[in-house]
């Protein structure tokens, strides 16, 4: 998986971008691609190209990993700003980010 910028250099509230998955498919909805980058997700909601990531202890040893998908940059940065302010859960680790997805397009 490609990371290209990061977050917590600059603006924080810039998506970092992924483009590399863990497969040669050619995803052709989000979604797909976003389960593809995320196997281990507990879930993934929504549509769009715009992620909003949640990891959250749920032991010393493991992650629970939570991704919902936006249709546009203002509303995933929206909840992202909610999900900083309210915390994402019970085992809040404040381990969120905000991420675009791209299509790899090298074949």
């Amino acid at each position: 998986m490609t990371h290209i910028g990061d977050p917590r250099k600059g603006n924080p509230m810039s998506p970092k971008i992924y483009r590399k998955h863990n497969c040669s498919a050619k995803h052709r909805t989000w979604r797909t691609l976003a389960a593809c980058m995320w196997p281990q997700a507990a879930w993934i909601s929504g549509e769009g190209q715009y992620a909003t990531v949640s990891r959250c202890s749920e032991s010393a040893v493991r992650q629970v990993v939570s991704v919902a998908l936006h249709d546009d940059l203002a509303k995933a940065k929206e909840a992202l700003d909610l999900i900083n302010a309210t915390a994402c859960g019970g085992r809040c680790v404040k381990d969120h980010e905000l991420i675009k997805l791209e299509r790899d397009t090298s074949s």
